[in-house]
């Protein structure tokens, strides 16, 4: 027997996945965008003092405050820039040394430079404001935060006699303004980032399955055409003299049949794959049993929402028929018939053996303790239908709409 070797090819499954997420790049570009009005701010307070120093009285201090929020606003930029995004507390501790420099920015400007650029603690706070939008995930939060900034305004603007109450007040909107808009500029870029991820997750998650599946698909047609074809014609001729070896390569041929249609040959607790190990023994042992099970394949979520208790019991029942078929039927084949709808699952054993006459059934049929016992224990039934000479046909029947994954096994 030739084997044929089977390479994988390993470029042709590879996915390329982007350094980072667009979630990841949106926070970044949010994160610039404040750092870029604070340097705006840097600028402008550097600016001013330089060139409105001989307006204050006390230029020493004045020149202190400025270069204290300078340097903070420096540390804090290159600290959002590394950690490509503004924190929250980073952010809150910035808005308690902007009150502070606030206040003593009022107590050092005189009264009537206080509409003019002498007082740049108010400026440079309307431009660095918008991290607050930036920060804060919850508007709420926002809203605190820029009524805390505003207060701070007005408070030290009333305390220091720099404004009066009805022009402070009105001052405020500003901030309140550009933290709203930029809270909501930033909702949305993270919203939109944040299902551009989802979908091209998605994405390659389906390419990575879809390459899996052609990989599957060319390892199959290799066995089907080579190896398996080659144990079905053994199994079936009169090739091997030993009647057992036989069974053993017919079995072990119906395994690798389920194998390379993909169907779920390793999950202990799959109907499918139950169902496939019963035709498997009954194989070894003599009996041709044809599985036709297209529905029940296709329900995925049928067959994962059963009972173990369901498995074992529908698996159980359709192997004591098999065996009933072998024992009693005089016939070496038989068909089961398996499929599935959202609401239930249907087996049936077929043989066109001798059959019988179900008011007088023979003795050693055990149809109406066993199989129904099991079945009626998980809320199925069974039908039968059999007359002398044309044949047996038993159907299971189970309601998979109150199935549940916390049912015992039945007793025996």
């Amino acid at each position: 027997m030739t084997l044929t070797r089977v390479r994988t090819n390993q470029s042709a499954q590879s996915v390329k996945v982007p350094e980072a997420t667009a979630a990841q790049r949106s926070e970044r570009m949010l994160t610039l965008t404040a750092v870029l009005f604070r340097a705006t701010g840097i600028l402008q307070v550097l600016i001013t003092v330089l060139s409105h120093s001989a307006q204050y009285a006390r230029p020493g201090w004045v020149l202190t405050v400025a270069l204290t929020v300078c340097l903070e606003s420096v540390l804090l930029s290159v600290y959002w820039l590394r950690r490509r995004k503004i924190t929250p507390v980073t952010m809150s501790a910035d808005i308690a040394l902007c009150v502070a420099a606030l206040a003593a920015n009022a107590a050092l400007t005189d009264t009537q430079d206080a509409l003019t650029w002498a007082y740049f603690m108010y400026g440079f706070t309307i431009l660095t404001s918008i991290g607050i939008g930036v920060a804060y995930l919850r508007y709420v939060a926002v809203l605190a935060a820029t009524t805390a900034l505003a207060a701070g305004y007005v408070l030290s603007s009333l305390f220091f006699g720099l404004e009066r109450p009805w022009n402070a007040l009105p001052d405020t909107i500003s901030y309140f303004a550009d933290t709203s808009v930029t809270w909501i500029v930033a909702r949305e870029l993270r919203r939109s980032a944040g299902e551009l991820d989802t979908t091209r997750a998605k994405a390659v998650a389906d390419a990575a399955a879809l390459a899996t599946e052609r990989e599957r698909l060319r390892h199959a047609r290799a066995l089907h055409d080579r190896v398996l074809q080659t144990m079905e014609t053994l199994a079936r001729g009169h090739w091997i003299a030993d009647d057992r070896l036989r069974a053993q390569v017919a079995g072990e041929a119906t395994w690798l049949r389920a194998l390379v249609r993909g169907d779920p040959i390793d999950h202990e607790h799959d109907l499918l794959t139950a169902l496939q190990a019963v035709v498997c023994r009954k194989t070894e042992h003599g009996l041709d049993v044809q599985l036709v099970d297209g529905s029940l394949r296709q329900q995925d979520a049928v067959r994962a929402g059963l009972a173990a208790a369901s498995v074992a019991a529908l698996s159980g029942a359709v192997e004591e028929a098999l065996t009933n078929v072998a024992k009693h039927a005089g016939v070496d084949r038989a068909v089961l018939h398996a499929a599935a709808t959202p609401t239930q699952v249907t087996i049936s054993i077929v043989d066109h053996g001798r059959g019988f006459d179900p008011a007088h059934q023979p003795v050693g049929w055990g149809l109406p303790q066993s199989i129904r016992r099991r079945l009626l224990e998980i809320g199925g039934h069974v039908h039968l239908e059999s007359a002398p000479g044309a044949g047996t046909s038993v159907e299971l029947t189970l309601d998979i709409t109150n199935q549940g994954n916390d049912q015992s096994l039945p007793t025996s």
